[in-house]
């Protein structure tokens, strides 16, 4: 865990029913638990933890495969296995008694946990409840997700955005009629981007634990539920209307109208939370979020200027390898390569700041990047490490020779940068989602140009091929990075052009996928050179096959 000042947003991961979530939490006091709707992460929930820590102990975890959280093994997951994750939470943080908020999906999860766990909830605190009829449930289930088809022109980056954007115009998002137009605002493309971003990491997973909102009989649970309920009903809320449906119980279920926005909603919240809290006396406060429930196999490290990079770690034995993926992607791209899992080694793999999810911060994130693993190090006490750069991570490898000295053993730096200084990318974020096509184009283009920002006929890299499954998965990981991208290729700048590759000794070795004319004009130093695609090896069974050291 990563504690940070007094009202500021914290970050770590705890480990449940083997799987971990991702958890932001705030404050101390009353605990007070939030889960988010679908399909992002509970970043949307922010706003209410800085309004809500001054007294309560907010936990905000990612819901299982969305966000930053792992996934669950189950194939189909319900609302009601959702929920016993959601306790098996509580019972990590030591949490016996606890006031539930949740929103869409969120909701669900909560009135799941009052019913199952009664003597456990306080209260319970709605943002928009879905309660579906039986054709509905079969409808969404059958059109709701469709998949993400793969295009080389970037279509499909386009179509998430508009896939996004378009549940803030209809809900559902995949029927247009004058009965489904949406009550709210289009958020601006900051927004969208981070909700794009979010959903494009996690396309493949958050599907399942989302449609278990259509198939749970959220009437029947309403009808059984006897805890202290209370129902926002906003005018900017498409599922308002969907509180007609029921009978609320009298002296039980509490619907409270609400207008005038986003901050309106939450002092409406804000109240609600207090009369229920003042009501139930022997809701102890925690002094501290409970960092000793931290996850064995995630956590945060942090560098003096605040920056953050998150580590997961494979087990293994041997010296640990330290682990920078080919940013902007971030771990997630590393671990779904093939052979991740079968090195025998430890591995240490990182999110460095502003990628994989991690918070962008300030300035200067590379170096606070090599600062925090450092600090990483130094907790673990990790005397010795090897190093397995992918792509622009290679381009720490000085600063992180310089910082750690004699305990870097080996540097494999696989498919890295040997050449060219493009021109500064343009993160201007569009309404229209274009932005998106330029990123895609930006790293086509790396594979076929070199620089990427040179198309003329002398700058074709000879010899280089393409795989869209690799390139989408690349920059489907990548997104999150886009807005700082400009300012990392910046700081990054002064070993563009292959002058990082004069930190490299003879131990160390430059692995290719394919060698192509610009990495085979590159100076590579004093390193060894593998092509893997003589040998059609996965980099992580070379690394097995060279053995610990």
């Amino acid at each position: 865990m990563i504690p940070g000042h007094p009202g500021s947003i914290n970050r770590g991961f705890v480990d449940v029913m083997g799987t971990s979530f991702h958890i932001r939490w705030a404050g101390n006091g009353i605990p007070l638990l939030l889960i988010h709707q679908s399909p992002t992460s509970a970043r949307v929930l922010e706003e209410r933890l800085h309004a809500f820590s001054d007294r309560y102990l907010c936990i905000a975890p990612d819901i299982p495969g969305m966000g930053q959280s792992g996934t669950i093994a189950e194939p189909v997951p319900t609302i009601e296995l959702l929920a016993k994750y959601f306790v098996g939470l509580l019972d990590r943080l030591g949490i016996d008694h606890v006031l539930l908020f949740g929103a869409h999906t969120g909701a669900l999860i909560c009135s799941q946990i009052a019913l199952t766990h009664p003597e456990r909830v306080a209260g319970v605190l709605l943002d928009g409840y879905p309660i579906y009829t039986a054709e509905e449930s079969a409808q969404r289930l059958a059109t709701y997700f469709p998949p993400l088809t793969l295009s080389w022109d970037g279509a499909h980056l386009l179509w998430l955005w508009y896939r996004y954007r378009e549940q803030f115009l209809y809900w559902p998002w995949n029927t247009k009629s004058a009965r489904t137009r949406a009550t709210r605002g289009v958020p601006d493309p900051a927004h969208l981007h981070a909700g794009v971003a979010e959903m494009a990491r996690t396309h493949d997973t958050y599907p399942r634990c989302y449609a278990a909102a259509f198939s749970y009989d959220a009437a029947t649970a309403l009808r059984n539920l006897e805890t202290e309920t209370h129902f926002l009903a906003s005018d900017a809320d498409s599922l308002t209307w969907k509180l007609s449906l029921w009978q609320p119980k009298s002296g039980r279920h509490h619907v409270h109208p609400v207008s005038g926005g986003e901050h309106a909603q939450i002092a409406e919240e804000r109240r609600v939370l207090d009369d229920i809290a003042a009501a139930h006396p022997a809701l102890a406060p925690m002094a501290q979020y409970p960092c000793a429930a931290a996850s064995a196999m995630r956590s945060y490290a942090g560098s003096p200027q605040g920056h953050l990079v998150a580590i997961r770690r494979v087990p293994g034995r041997g010296t640990p390898v330290l682990v920078l993926p080919p940013i902007p992607a971030g771990a997630d791209y590393v671990l779904a390569m093939p052979g991740v899992a079968n090195t025998g080694r430890e591995l240490l793999v990182i999110d460095p700041p502003g990628i994989g999810g991690v918070p962008a911060g300030p300035d200067g994130r590379m170096q606070g990047c090599v600062e925090a693993i450092v600090a990483a190090l130094a907790a673990a006490r990790i005397a010795r490490l090897d190093v397995v750069a992918f792509g622009y991570s290679a381009l720490l490898i000085p600063s992180l020779r310089r910082a750690l000295g004699d305990a870097v053993g080996q540097v494999v730096a696989v498919d890295a940068p040997m050449s060219g200084q493009p021109h500064a990318f343009d993160a201007t974020l569009c309404p229209s989602g274009s932005h998106l096509l330029r990123f895609w184009d930006r790293w086509r283009f790396e594979r076929l140009f070199s620089p990427w920002s040179d198309r003329s006929s002398q700058a074709i890299r000879n010899g280089a091929s393409e795989n869209l499954d690799a390139l989408a998965g690349f920059v489907l990981a990548a997104l999150d990075a886009l807005p700082v991208w400009p300012e990392i290729e910046a700081e990054l700048k002064p070993w563009m052009g292959g002058g990082w590759s004069s930190a490299l000794l003879p131990v160390d070795v430059l692995l290719f996928s394919e060698i192509d004319s610009a990495t085979r004009a590159a100076p590579t130093g004093s390193a060894s050179t593998v092509d893997l695609s003589q040998s059609g090896q996965s980099v992580f069974a070379w690394l097995r096959e060279a053995g610990g050291r």
